[in-house]
């Protein structure tokens, strides 16, 4: 009956001061004027960089790990064998007959762009 009794007195609690939260005072209500304080404060910007930092360190630690298994992983097992990865032998190359082609038809047209710039 105890735990009752304290989850409704919390409860009114949370209710009057969120009412109070909602009062204006000037042009602001007290909630929006003690969130602007919170947020311009020196402690929320110190808090700040510190989750920033934490961030990049957990990402940095995130990828070393991953990239650990994976080279672990591909060591043990054959790179072909590695899930995700697959290949069929199949090497797909165009002709030498269409790679020189492709060259002259290159210099060709950087020929005459440079012919005119001359112009």
């Amino acid at each position: 009956m105890a735990d009752l009794y304290f989850a409704l007195r919390m409860l009114a609690l949370t209710v009057i001061i969120a009412i109070a939260m909602q009062v204006k005072v000037g042009p602001a209500t007290v909630e929006q004027h003690s969130l602007a304080w919170i947020q311009g404060s020196s402690l929320a910007a110190g808090l700040r960089t510190v989750s920033d930092g934490a961030i990049k360190a957990t990402s940095r630690a995130f990828h070393w790990v991953a990239g650990s298994i994976d080279a672990r992983f591909n060591r043990i097992f054959r790179h072909d064998e590695a899930a995700g990865v697959r290949t069929l032998g199949v090497k797909l190359d165009r002709s030498d007959a269409v790679k020189k082609a492709h060259a002259e038809r290159k210099r060709a047209s950087d020929a005459a762009a440079e012919d005119d710039e001359v112009n």
